[in-house]
Order: C-alpha cells, then structure tokens, then sequence
C-alpha cells in the first residue's frame, strides 16, 4: 500500500504541474505529446493495482473476522473513499491533459 500511495503522490505533483512550451515548435510540442503518452501508459499499468486494493478493501469490509472494531471498519472505509477519489482525480486530470 505504501508504494502505491508514494505512486500516486508523484503522479499527483506531475498532473499537477502546468504544461509550458518555451517555444511553439513542432518538435517541442511532441516531445510533449511523448511525454504525456508515457505518463498515460504508467497509469494504465496501475489500474489492476487499484482495482485489486479497492476490491480487497471491500472484502475487508464485508468480513466480520477481519474488521472487527468499528474503528477499523472506519479506518478502511476512509482509506477506500480516498483511494477511490485520488485515482478518479487523477484519471480525470490525465484525461484534460490530453486534450
């Protein structure tokens, strides 16, 4: 989990950076384009990574042996809505990226 989350604090700050072009030059603006390419490739390589942890996440939920106290299921519950709202922030942005 923790190298997910360290995956997506840097896919954060580099969504998160603005798109500057020093010149308006063809081989500029694909090199770009290359870049933005190899950043949608990463994020697409780590969807089976969220969907497992998001899945698991919900077993835990629904299995009274694993969470027993309340403050677990909470603990879980929060760790999956912020999982879930970061990866849908960052597929969003990566989407905006491209166009």
């Amino acid at each position: 989990m923790s190298n997910l989350r360290t995956w997506l604090s840097r896919i954060e700050a580099e969504l998160a950076k603005p798109l500057v072009y020093n010149v308006c030059h063809s081989d500029e603006i694909q090199m770009k384009l290359a870049e933005q390419q190899e950043l949608q490739r990463d994020i697409e390589q780590h969807t089976e990574s969220v969907t497992s942890v998001l899945t698991l996440c919900d077993i835990l939920l629904h299995d009274a042996d694993a969470c027993g106290s309340d403050a677990e299921n909470d603990s879980i519950q929060q760790t999956t809505r912020s999982l879930d709202r970061r990866w849908r922030n960052i597929c969003a942005m990566s989407m905006e990226r491209r166009m």
